[in-house]
């Protein structure tokens, strides 16, 4: 076990490194992988020196890796929950990383390596068990993808005429003020 690893070179100790310095190779895989990072909610400056840094080649982020996975603490850690998430995050840049390098992985082998479960074809009846629970809970079948499109009307107005619906209000709430987008007053 690494108690403190100085994982990036500048002086970062522990888990808090390992976190910096994880965030730091999910800036990296997003130039790599264009919209693999959500939102980086961090410091500007630090995405912005990452930005500037040369193009990374997949290969050396899959190598980053395993690396930062070995500076993890692992066994009693005081911070086992927060070293297994970055484990599981770490996991799943390699595989973007050894994807976007050019290595082939199938799909199964994908997910089991990205979220740590095995998948594989279930059984077509108990899918049917499954829809007919719902089907009960529910009250009844679900309406067909055809109900599901919008009619002709909405295709053709444009959605900043389009309002949710909103049912009539009534008691203390009736005179409070709707939302910003405007719901459709109910008939009196």
């Amino acid at each position: 076990m690494v108690a403190d690893p100085d994982v990036d070179g500048a002086g970062s100790a522990g888990l808090d490194g390992l976190a910096r310095a994880y965030v730091r190779l999910a800036l990296r895989l997003d130039r790599v992988v264009p919209g693999v990072l959500d939102a980086h909610l961090g410091d500007p400056a630090e995405a912005a020196r990452v930005a500037a840094e040369p193009a990374p080649r997949p290969d050396d982020l899959a190598r980053e890796t395993g690396r930062l996975r070995e500076a993890l603490p692992s066994g009693g850690s005081r911070c086992a929950a927060r070293s297994a998430f970055l484990d599981a995050q770490l996991r799943a840049c390699r595989v973007l990383a050894e994807r976007a390098g050019g290595r082939e992985i199938g799909f199964v082998d994908e997910v089991e390596r990205s979220y740590g479960v095995r998948i594989g074809r279930g059984e077509p009846d108990r899918y049917r068990e499954a829809h007919r629970d719902l089907d009960a809970l529910l009250g009844g079948p679900a309406p067909s993808p055809s109900a599901w499109r919008p009619s002709a009307t909405a295709i053709a107005s444009p959605p900043s005429t389009w309002r949710p619906p909103s049912p009539p209000r009534s008691g203390p709430c009736a005179s409070a003020p709707r939302p910003p987008w405007g719901c459709r007053r109910a008939r009196t």
